[in-house]
């Protein structure tokens, strides 16, 4: 009796342990390990993900190549990824006169350089080296004591104190005030002026001050840029409104120069390229790849001129219709390189540009590799600029994203990015990139002309495509 009794209290102490061990592994959530897909440039079936491959391919090519034989585009390349998995990969159209587009083709992201640098940003905010809430004086001095212009009962301009110090968070939410400059051709369009007596009292001040922004092939710094910009006046008190400019950009890059102890270049390289295997991505391409940059096309931007809509830009032509915004290979092409413009000037593939956004998408990691926190992603992706509102359209604004906020259009200026809650950002020169939680989707859109605006129509029913052709 004795040792069928010692059996029966083994037997239930082993039972109790195991549920127990079950109790807690439920309680935990980790009864289900699930495998992290590896991110490769390799393409799978659009059906392996949960897509079909029919409406996915038939929607994109139709879109595609209704703005190709309007002539508003000349080619470009597309990806969609779902679930970590590039599931459409293709090019359209020509990169030169006479060249075909290729999938590895390298675009001037202009204002999609922006995530990045602000990525590389939360990454230092990620290793303690700065504070969102430390004041940027602490890092650069000439940012102390700055001014704000005010327009006066009389229409006068008034220069004022600025009530409290610039912020590592004012300048990822573009709410500084910092302006940029107008330009002098004589076309109020291509001068960009705005008819608010305070900008473009300001943006005067930049461009006679000789503050630059775009992509040319400056004999210039961003620290001799950024300490300029910081004898110039705002266009309104630190964090009270939202202002996109390039200027601010910039100088967000010089105070990461500061910090890191590194310049931007080297910083972006260590810190985002090579932790994601972006091998494509850079502020001066090599020598050896500036063959796989496309021309930019006139697409009927500002300052199109009529005869030109649909015509190729010369492969060193520097400006666009827009003055304030040198686009093209300008720079690419300089001797200078030494311009590390964060607001615009970096360059890079559709394969890399997926590496980063699924990165975001995924909560900061890459194939195990862990880049940002997840925090850092939530503040990145969520509105950080509280009741106002981003100054292209109606669409909330995080930290250099644009967010969709509902599924509710607002016109005439709602934006829509796939879906609530949906994120990405753009590129004056024809790029665009969207990721989307709620269906774990990620998409790539490359082009080279001027300007973006005119395709803005294309990129969005991409989207509406992308969400169609999920069937599971």
């Amino acid at each position: 009796m004795k040792c069928v009794k010692g059996i029966w209290v083994k037997f239930l102490l082993v039972s109790i342990i195991f549920m127990l061990a079950a109790g807690m592994a439920f309680a935990s959530g980790k009864s289900e390990t699930k495998t992290p897909v590896i991110t490769t440039d390799q393409v799978f079936e659009p059906e392996s993900v949960g897509m079909d491959s029919e409406i996915l391919s038939e929607g994109i090519s139709r879109i595609v190549h209704t703005y190709i034989e309007n002539k508003t585009i000349p080619g470009a390349v597309v990806l969609v990824a779902r679930h970590g998995k590039i599931c459409y990969h293709e090019a359209f159209g020509e990169m030169q006169d006479g060249v075909p587009m290729t999938t590895d083709a390298i675009f001037s992201l202009v204002s999609m350089s922006k995530t990045p640098i602000a990525a590389a940003a939360m990454k230092l905010v990620d290793e303690g080296k700065i504070l969102l809430t430390d004041p940027i004086s602490m890092y650069v001095p000439e940012f102390a004591n700055m001014t704000v212009a005010v327009e006066a009962e009389d229409g006068s301009i008034e220069i004022v104190p600025a009530e409290r110090e610039l912020t590592l968070h004012d300048f990822l939410s573009m709410t500084t005030g910092i302006f940029r400059p107008t330009n002098n051709t004589g076309d109020p369009a291509a001068d960009a002026y705005t008819g608010n007596a305070v900008m473009d009292f300001v943006g005067d001040l930049m461009r006679d001050s000789g503050v630059k922004t775009g992509c040319d092939d400056y004999d210039l710094t961003i620290k001799e840029n950024a300490k300029v910009v910081a004898k110039i006046p705002m266009i309104f008190q630190p964090g009270s409104g939202f202002a996109y400019t390039d200027p601010s950009v910039d100088v967000l890059g010089y105070i990461l120069e500061v910090v890191s102890g590194k310049p931007l270049d080297v910083l972006m390289e260590e810190s985002i390229y090579q932790p994601l295997g972006m091998v494509d991505s850079s502020f001066y391409p090599e020598e050896s790849k500036i063959s796989r940059i496309p021309s930019m096309v006139w697409g009927g931007g500002p300052g199109t001129p009529a005869e030109l809509f649909g015509e190729w830009w010369e492969r060193d032509q520097v400006h666009g219709g827009y003055g304030c915004c040198p686009l093209g290979l300008g720079g690419a092409l300089g001797e200078n390189k030494k311009w590390f413009s964060g607001a615009g000037g970096i360059f890079s593939t559709s394969s890399d540009f997926f590496r980063f956004a699924q990165m975001m998408l995924d909560g900061g990691s890459l194939n195990g590799t862990r880049v940002l926190s997840k925090q850092a992603i939530e503040m990145m992706t969520t509105n950080q600029i509280g009741d106002l509102t981003n100054s292209f359209w109606d669409n909330r604004w995080g930290y250099m994203v644009d967010i969709q906020e509902d599924n509710v259009p607002d016109l005439p200026f709602d934006h829509q990015n796939g879906g609530a809650g949906a994120y990405g950002w753009m590129g004056a020169a024809g790029t665009r990139w969207y990721a989307n939680p709620n269906e774990d989707t990620v998409i790539v859109f490359m082009s080279q002309l001027w300007f973006l605006w005119n395709i803005l129509p294309a990129t969005e029913r991409i989207g509406n495509i992308v969400n169609q052709s999920i069937v599971e």
